[in-house]
């Protein structure tokens, strides 16, 4: 279920497509998902793209609004709010932080 998740975070994934390939009903899967990742399928998948979004961040120069386009948020407001919710601080500072903090970033400030 996970890997499904991983490989298809960028197209709509929907409950009953996670129960029919890991062949259990709906129910079992919000089970499994509380039971061992004491979050829901919907949370885990926003966790997912986050943390997509935040590998974009910086590996990219792409905007935000695309990135959040790329990881299925065709709301940026509601992509930066939820983005600062998990990391407490918005897409734009994070990206600022971690290329500010890069090893090869410090060689050239000295």
């Amino acid at each position: 279920m996970l890997k499904y998740i991983h490989e298809n975070y960028r197209n709509p994934i929907y409950l009953d497509e996670i129960a029919g390939i890991a062949g259990i009903s709906k129910s079992s899967v919000l089970s499994i998902f509380h039971e061992y990742l004491h979050t829901t399928p919907v949370n885990y998948l926003i966790h997912c793209r986050l943390r997509n979004a935040a590998e974009l961040l910086v590996s990219t120069d792409d905007n935000v609004h695309l990135i959040a386009l790329q990881t299925r948020s065709d709301n940026t407001g509601y992509f930066c709010r939820r983005f600062k919710n998990s990391y407490g601080i918005t897409p734009s500072e994070y990206r600022n932080h971690k290329l500010r903090s890069r090893p090869d970033n410090k060689s050239q400030q000295s």
